[in-house]
């Protein structure tokens, strides 16, 4: 989930959602001897409910996404002029998929809470660092790279492991490092899984690496740097704590700036010398 609203972070939308989860379990039980026409007039003050309860946390692509879906449109657009039995049937099939989504939603915003608000800090590499950094990320001095040698959980987002296919495609030097940072991101997988361990070759502690998988319906932005920003950013905003996003580029230093987002920009020196 993209939570793109300042100042929301993931614990207020676990509440928010779970809220809206029970008050529809309420509507669903409490429907027995209503008529079809009454039960929609209930599931409309539900929705609009949980719309306006959430739209403190969420975008209006998201509620829309959860709460007022095509369906509820297309259930209350239909309702005056419906037939018990199809309003019946219109409304089961919707109450029931929005029940399943938001424990959906739920579960896996949970799972993320519960990975990102504590436990090893939490970092992002831009793509550049992968591809440019003189140590390729299997032989990574983590400690000092960052400066401390606290347990590190490293994020990579979709977007960034789609550049790195892409560079790997490449005519440049960047091509065989984009495929040795794949290979070993993919080795460091637990089996069917999105994370793992990456082993220190020194002997130091792992590091626990993390594939940040986008929502379903998920519109990236148009720059591919903005992109990383805002993903960098739902993830402290989820987690409710700092997140560093490493990189050697200036305009992604600048962009970053006010997102609450820990910019570690590295020097030029410690790049890679193509030959």
């Amino acid at each position: 989930m993209r939570l793109s609203l300042p100042g929301t972070y993931g614990q207020q939308v676990l509440d928010a959602l779970q809220i809206a989860a029970c008050d529809l379990d309420n509507y669903i039980s409490g429907g027995a001897g209503l008529n079809a026409h009454e039960q929609l007039e209930r599931y409309a003050e539900w929705a609009m409910e949980s719309a306006l309860r959430l739209e403190a946390f969420l975008s209006t692509d998201a509620i829309a996404r959860l709460v007022l879906t095509r369906t509820y449109h297309t259930i209350v657009a239909a309702g005056p002029t419906a037939s018990e039995r199809s309003l019946n049937s219109l409304l089961h099939i919707e109450t029931s998929a929005r029940r399943r989504h938001l424990r959906l939603e739920m579960d896996h915003l949970g799972e993320q809470v519960a990975k990102w608000a504590s436990g090893p800090d939490l970092v992002v590499f831009d793509t550049n660092v992968f591809l440019h950094h003189q140590e390729e990320l299997r032989l990574l001095d983590f400690a000092k790279l960052l400066g401390h040698r606290k347990p590190i959980r490293l994020l990579v987002p979709m977007v960034i492991v789609d550049e790195l296919d892409n560079a790997k495609r490449g005519k440049d030097g960047t091509r065989d490092r984009a495929r040795r940072a794949l290979r070993t991101l993919t080795d460091a997988l637990t089996e069917g899984e999105f994370s793992g361990l990456l082993p220190r070759p020194d002997g130091s502690s792992a590091v626990t690496v993390e594939i940040v998988r986008e929502p379903a319906g998920h519109e990236r932005l148009p720059l591919p740097d903005d992109e990383i920003i805002d993903q960098t950013m739902t993830v402290y905003r989820i987690g409710g704590r700092a997140v560093s996003l490493v990189t050697y580029d200036t305009g992604m230093q600048m962009r970053a700036r006010g997102t609450g987002v820990i910019v570690v920009k590295l020097d030029h020196e410690d790049v890679v010398k193509e030959t």
